[in-house]
């Protein structure tokens, strides 16, 4: 009796396609400048690595778990810390959902506050691809303007 073909592609991982809040503006790597990856969620063998967390090597491991994810063969070390984070956040939410209860503790009266956090409901902004240097950031809280100038 011959045997039946089992289809196992249930077992693959899909990905997600995130669009880099840089959209790969300033980036030389023909794969960056895309502004796109590709990101699976974590399995059991990638959220080992967090269990090997110290201050030593934090970052390492950081590296290595958005490594582990990506589907094009491109190294970490050469994503800005904004896409780099965000790409952290995102998988996060892909893997573990992306809401989170917040416990708080009111420091007036305090009560017990539960508030629920959505990572996809915060806003990205997005670098515009017509947008020319110097590069200006307003920050939030203090207002204060930063202009930057990338060098090539």
């Amino acid at each position: 009796m011959p045997k039946k073909d089992l289809d196992l592609s249930f077992l693959v991982q899909q990905t997600e396609e995130f669009e880099l809040p840089s959209r790969g503006i300033h980036y030389d790597d023909p794969i960056l400048k895309k502004g796109k990856l590709h990101c699976r969620p974590w399995v059991s063998s990638d959220e080992k690595l967090i269990d090997k967390f110290n201050r030593g090597n934090f970052y390492d491991i950081l590296k290595r778990l958005v490594q582990n994810v990506l589907e094009e063969k491109i190294n970490v070390e050469d994503l800005t810390s904004g896409d780099f984070f965000y790409l952290l956040n995102m998988i996060r939410s892909i893997s573990y959902g992306s809401t989170y209860m917040i416990k708080k503790t009111c420091p007036v009266c305090e009560a017990n506050i539960v508030v629920p956090v959505d990572l996809y409901s915060y806003p990205v902004k997005f670098i515009e691809s017509d947008k020319k240097e110097p590069f200006e950031v307003t920050l939030p809280k203090s207002g204060i303007t930063i202009n930057i100038d990338f060098l090539e």
